[in-house]
């Protein structure tokens, strides 16, 4: 991922490949649940066992999850181009010890870095939204 700042237009560019991502996992979910569906219809005469409950349990947190999934797709911003007018805040957080970044917009939607996995990426895009005047929100 790629973050460049234009100076004369007063925005950023991020480079992504967030849809490419949610795309693969709603296929990936689907996949599943379609998987499930024929497993269960061809078993659907015999006696239920543990693998029918199995795949009943696959089923069920495959289309929990393509939900939920759905839901934060359509939550999370994924604009490649923001003016700084549009940002409110970068927010540092940590899960399981690492540090994630996303950016808070005007909004309330949030833009979330998901490809800053090296340390000098973050310390790069931390030194940026400090150059250009973008306060940072610890959580």
């Amino acid at each position: 991922m790629n973050i460049d700042y234009l100076k004369e237009r007063n925005s950023l560019v991020i480079h992504h490949d967030l849809t490419a991502q949610y795309k693969i996992v709603f296929i990936i979910f689907i996949l599943n649940i379609i998987n499930a569906s024929i497993n269960l219809y061809i078993l659907k005469d015999n006696q239920w066992g543990v693998f029918e409950m199995l795949w009943v349990t696959i089923a069920t947190s495959s289309v929990i999850m393509l939900i939920y999934y759905s839901f934060s797709f359509f939550q999370k911003s994924k604009i490649n181009y923001v003016e700084l007018n549009d940002i409110e805040a970068l927010i540092e957080y940590s899960v399981l010890g690492r540090k994630k970044y996303s950016l808070l917009l005007v909004d309330g939607s949030k833009r979330h870095f998901s490809k800053l996995v090296k340390a000098h990426d973050m310390i790069k895009t931390k030194e940026l939204f400090k150059t250009i005047g973008v306060k940072t929100i610890l959580k």
